[in-house]
């Protein structure tokens, strides 16, 4: 977990993106993996990316890069192609 500047703790964790591509209430996602900060294998689901307002970066690299995709772990093999999934409650 991370502090930020105003006292707000929030989880960090690396993912790496995969070849999969699944559907979630009718919006198309790649599924990605990686682990928390501690260690806990974990899988976002990801519908759109981009970079920060103002950021100078080439954005052609940006492009290319989300266009690398790994195979998904064997144990993904069989995830769903298809999820309809409750709305997010805060």
């Amino acid at each position: 977990m991370v502090s930020s500047s105003k006292g707000v703790i929030a989880m960090e964790m690396t993912i790496k993106s995969t070849s999969k591509i699944l559907t979630i209430n009718g919006v198309e996602a790649r599924l990605w993996e990686g682990v928390s900060a501690h260690g806990t294998p974990v899988h976002a689901l990801i519908a759109r990316i981009g970079i920060a307002p103002g950021t100078a970066v080439d954005l052609s690299e940006f492009q290319q890069e989300l266009q690398e995709c790994a195979p998904p772990s064997p144990e993904l093999e069989n995830f769903p192609e298809t999820l309809k999934l409750p709305p997010i409650s805060a």
